[in-house]
């Protein structure tokens, strides 16, 4: 004999829609940190939040 679970039916569909919204958005915020990241040549985001906060105290 094996474990056997039952998955919830009971999942509306406005949760799964809030879901794949929110996943959608986090995709897309990615994307655009990891194309800025890119650009400037830095290899993580705290190295762009400190160069743009030492060049942004120099001026």
């Amino acid at each position: 004999m094996g474990w056997y679970t039952k998955l919830p039916q009971h999942i509306l569909p406005k949760q799964t829609a809030k879901l794949k919204y929110s996943i959608g958005k986090s995709i897309k915020l990615y994307k655009r940190w990891s194309i800025s990241t890119k650009k400037s040549r830095v290899d993580s985001l705290r190295m762009l939040y400190w160069n743009t906060e030492l060049h942004t105290r120099l001026r």
